[in-house]
């Protein structure tokens, strides 16, 4: 290497930056909680309006507390997830894994519950077409992130940027059910919980297209 060379490289070595994740995606992961979240409780609340609030009993239940509390940390680790997936990044495994922990525990827990019930099974709540109204509330999350993403962002991967802010919108609306729908462990398997599956799905389609760059 010649002098020539040696200097110039030390030169711009000298005034380089360290580089820093960019701090706006948790910004904006909870902008868009917070938007979403509102329209899918409003939604919620507008389609019918609720019987039942089981916000009390996370003071008298372990196991419904540990639930909601797993419940809101997956929504958040999902969305952010998804944010931070529109940076360009060198492909980790550990950016899919991680995030997918909680939620993984979360329906764990619930599948815990066909055995071990946190309440006596009951009918107080029931909502008709819940499962269609977790679809109809989430969806609007979707395509918002979907649209900031593709604003603010530069998503390299929009097939898992989209499956995972989809799972995120459909946890949502999942986890307001269990305040005010039938808490039944066969019914929030197949009711709440099995329509996030369907919008990981629809968001991954939409991502694929949507946030695919040229």
């Amino acid at each position: 290497m010649t002098d020539t060379r040696r200097t110039l490289i030390s030169a711009l070595a000298a005034d380089a930056q360290p580089v820093q994740r960019p701090g706006r995606t948790g910004r904006m992961t909870l902008a868009w909680l917070a938007a979403a979240g509102a329209l899918a409780i409003t939604g919620l609340l507008l389609h019918a309006p609720a019987t039942v609030f089981r916000g009390p009993l996370l003071l008298t239940s372990a196991q419904f507390l540990l639930e909601s509390v797993l419940g809101t940390l997956a929504i958040l680790c999902l969305g952010l997830a998804a944010f931070r997936s529109g940076i360009p990044a060198p492909p980790s495994r550990r950016a899919i894994w991680l995030p997918l922990l909680p939620f993984v525990a979360w329906l764990a827990l619930h599948v815990v519950e066909l055995w071990h019930p946190t309440f006596e099974a009951s009918m107080v709540g029931k909502r008709l077409h819940c499962w269609l109204e977790v679809l109809a509330v989430g969806l609007p999350g979707l395509v918002i992130g979907c649209y900031a993403i593709r604003r603010r962002l530069w998503p390299l991967r929009g097939r898992r940027t989209g499956a995972l802010l989809g799972l995120a919108s459909g946890a949502l609306p999942a986890l307001a059910m269990q305040f005010i729908c039938i808490h039944e462990p066969q019914h929030i398997l197949a009711f709440h919980l099995a329509p996030m599956g369907v919008l990981g799905l629809v968001g991954a389609v939409v991502g694929a297209r949507l946030l695919r760059r040229s």
